[in-house]
Formats: C-alpha cells, structure tokens, sequence
C-alpha cells in the first residue's frame, strides 16, 4: 500500500497549485492524507 500525505493546502489561495500538483505525481497512491490548514483563514 502506497501512502502519500501533504498539509497546509491554504485554499483557495494556492488550490491550483495543489491540484496541479497532485496530477503530476507519477505514482498514484492507495491513500492520500490531507492534514493540516486546508483553508488560508478561518475567520
């Protein structure tokens, strides 16, 4: 099982980063964690 795990997304500021990201991985992973803050302010 492959495992792959990234945090402080900060959307939607850097949302299009993080996609493109993702797409390019050459590897795609069984499980994927997302941690961390997943929106850039919590007001």
């Amino acid at each position: 099982m492959l495992i792959a795990a990234t945090g402080d997304v900060h959307s939607p500021r850097y949302y299009d980063d993080f996609v493109r990201a993702i797409d390019n991985l050459r590897i795609k992973p069984d499980l994927f964690l997302i941690v961390g803050d997943m929106i850039e302010r919590g007001d």
